[in-house]
């Protein structure tokens, strides 16, 4: 539930229940969602928590983001525009098989996609010690 602050830190202050809506009724697309909270992922969930390392391919089946922590645990992200269903988990738990047997080399191959149309080639490894500022990197 999501409330609307009118007036903080004034005596007249109060919340009240915002509108609710979803995309399909605001002509948003999943595309737009995914793309925003993988852009915005470091102010929607803490800095030091997650690293997007793969968005959504065209006609690929991956989910819509996948990222990485600290320690190295993968986080699947697979949004919907519209009410969730028992079809949708079916498609996250597959999104975890298939992701989560994979090794260093492939992530990093998905990784080297996805940072290749943002900002050019630099290994997984070092990019995660960089992005969490951590002393040594993570084995592969």
């Amino acid at each position: 539930m999501l409330f609307k602050w009118t007036n903080p830190g004034s005596d007249d202050s109060d919340i009240s229940k915002a509108e609710e809506t979803s995309l399909l009724y605001s002509g948003l697309k999943e595309k737009d969602l995914e793309n925003i909270i993988a852009k915005r992922i470091d102010e929607l969930v803490r800095t030091d928590q997650l690293m997007v390392i793969l968005q959504e391919r065209p006609r690929q089946e991956d989910p819509d983001i996948l990222a990485i922590d600290e320690n190295g645990i993968l986080y699947i992200f697979e949004l919907k525009r519209w009410e969730s269903c028992t079809e949708n988990l079916l498609q996250v738990l597959r999104y975890g098989q298939k992701f989560g047997r994979y090794d260093y080399e492939k992530l990093n191959w998905f990784y080297q996609l996805y940072r290749h149309s943002k900002q050019g080639d630099i290994d997984l490894q070092i990019a995660h010690k960089e992005y969490f500022e951590l002393g040594t990197p993570l084995e592969k």
